[in-house]
């Protein structure tokens, strides 16, 4: 066991921990508003299948953590979303939803980058659909 060694297990089904990472450096960006594992239609109604990594509900904007399962990789070394990622998408734009991905690619890309670059590169991600609000955002990026 554990306990005691001040070490915490990760549970089985429990996301990454690139996923809480992503949401906790967005919230210290300044974006607000957000949720995490958000269903845009009841569990009853097979919300549960469709269920948002990272959602703004006010926009309908959702957020998709993608890791190597998201993806199918073609045999000229391309990826392109697999089956079930590519529906949730598709149910979710039915529904009014903007769907921007950002995966574990981008994520070891992005991890040397210093803060205020991150910044930058997330602004340009979402900017288009939401704006930071409160404190945390701390750059004013070029555009270009």
């Amino acid at each position: 066991s554990d306990q005691g060694s001040g070490k915490r297990k990760k549970r089985s089904g429990s996301p990454p921990p690139w996923h809480e990472n992503t949401r906790n450096m967005l919230a210290k960006f300044g974006y607000r508003g957000f949720t995490p594992k958000l269903a845009p239609f009841s569990v009853a109604e097979g919300g549960g299948l469709f269920r948002v990594d990272i959602a703004f509900p006010r926009e309908k904007v959702a957020v998709e953590l993608d890791g190597p399962g998201s993806f199918i990789e073609e045999t000229d070394g391309s990826r392109r979303l697999s089956g079930p990622a590519e529906a949730k998408e598709r149910v979710l734009r039915a529904l009014g939803w903007k769907v921007v991905h950002y995966d574990w690619v981008l994520d070891e890309k992005w991890r040397g980058l210093n803060k205020a670059e991150r910044q930058i590169k997330w602004r340009k991600i979402l900017d288009k659909y939401v704006k930071p609000k409160g404190k945390g955002w701390t750059t004013s990026p070029r555009t270009g």
